[in-house]
């Protein structure tokens, strides 16, 4: 886990793009950053059954046997819609599909199949569905790299098992060790335990719909099924990594350029001997505000550097977008901020009031629950 952690913090992406300056004005420049994972993307119908699995074990089984049969239908996220019976389930369900949520538990599984393959089913083809079979009181487990391979195992284990006993007398037999992470498709008894490995694409299932099938023929309850995620046949377009979301980041960027307006006269005061940043030059307000609120200061204001009560004078059709952001720096500034718990009793309606004014609540919805600790301070003082 320790090596998954350290692989997803040290692969962030980043990429600047610059515009050709126009006449007269600042050149502008966007910054775009992604957070790539270590490992090659996980197929959406695997994020769907873990999404299963953590509402209903049985279900999660049911969805597995039922992508065994309709292959097909892995491509997309539809076939885990058909057992969601409520709208809010399908919403929840897609967003974390589509942000790859279940990225990290599924890598664990995938690793630990890696390890299982190196050491015991190195004869078993890469991409392939395979099965392990561990009996107590064998030496090492038994490798099925095909539906008729486990069948004929599944079939021989008790003799396999007498024999390894008479051969191996004072051996340390193998031992299983099960993880949380693991899909129990059947309880058995922990002697006898079969462990299914296989990618939930497309050209994959069909081998594992032959796994499947043999295990279900087993008479009740002779041998514990669990399924494990593993690698699948590898991509056409080369290894591609899947897209984070959830994880956040800082980008400072400060510019040391500053406009200087000198006074030639006793009226303006100081503030026209205030600095000001000049990336706002000219700039007009383009996400086209419907109201604008007339906010006044009680005052000199200055955050972080910036001169708000000088920026608000000179950008007068900025001002809500001004507002905005010296909102959020005063909300950051006070993220240690204890509050008492009248202060935070109304939190929850008052974070549903800002997604819902918003003009993009879902882009608002996903930024509050992405740093939700640092914006209850600026949503408790939020009317």
């Amino acid at each position: 886990l320790a090596q998954l952690l350290a692989q997803l913090l040290a692969l962030f992406a980043g990429s600047v793009v610059t515009a050709a300056p126009a006449s007269g004005k600042k050149a502008s420049f966007d910054v775009r950053a992604e957070l790539l994972s270590g490992w090659p993307r996980t197929p959406a119908a695997a994020q769907s059954l873990e999404w299963l699995r953590d509402v209903d074990t049985s279900q999660a089984a049911t969805f597995l046997s039922y992508l065994a049969e309709h292959p097909d239908r892995a491509a997309n996220f539809s076939a885990a819609e058909a057992l969601l019976h409520t709208s809010s389930g399908k919403t929840f369900h897609e967003l974390l599909v589509r942000n790859s949520y279940y990225s990290p538990r599924i890598e664990s599984l995938r690793s630990l199949e890696r390890s299982d393959r190196k050491l015991y089913g190195n004869e078993c083809s890469p991409g392939k569905a395979w099965a392990l079979l561990w009996l107590e009181g064998s030496a090492r487990p038994t490798a099925a790299c095909n539906a008729a391979a486990l069948g004929a195992a599944l079939q021989d284990s008790d003799g396999q098992r007498n024999s390894n006993r008479e051969q191996l007398l004072g051996v340390k037999s193998a031992a299983f060790v099960s993880s949380q992470l693991d899909l129990v498709l059947r309880a058995g008894p922990t002697q006898k335990t079969v462990v299914l490995y296989g990618a939930l694409k497309t050209e994959a299932l069909p081998d594992l719909a032959g796994l499947l099938s043999e295990v279900d023929a087993l008479p009740e309850p002779s041998w514990t099924v669990l399924f494990r995620h593993a690698d699948g046949p590898p991509e056409a377009a080369g290894a591609v990594a899947d897209t984070l979301t959830g994880y956040g980041f800082e980008l400072a960027i400060k510019s040391s350029e500053y406009k200087t307006y000198a006074s030639t006269s006793d009226e303006g005061g100081d503030e026209a001997k205030e600095g000001e940043v000049t990336g706002l030059e000219g700039a007009d307000d383009s996400d086209g505000d419907i109201q604008q609120l007339e906010h006044q200061l009680d005052g000199p204001l200055e955050l972080e550097g910036l001169l708000f009560h000088v920026l608000l004078k000179r950008q007068p059709g900025l001002r809500s977008r001004l507002w905005a952001m010296k909102e959020q720096l005063e909300a950051e500034a006070d993220t240690d901020t204890v509050l008492k718990a009248w202060e935070i009793k109304d939190i929850g309606l008052q974070a549903t009031a800002k997604i819902k004014s918003s003009a993009t609540p879902l882009l608002a919805l996903m930024r509050l629950s992405q740093n939700f600790p640092a914006q209850v301070v600026g949503l408790a003082r939020a009317p």
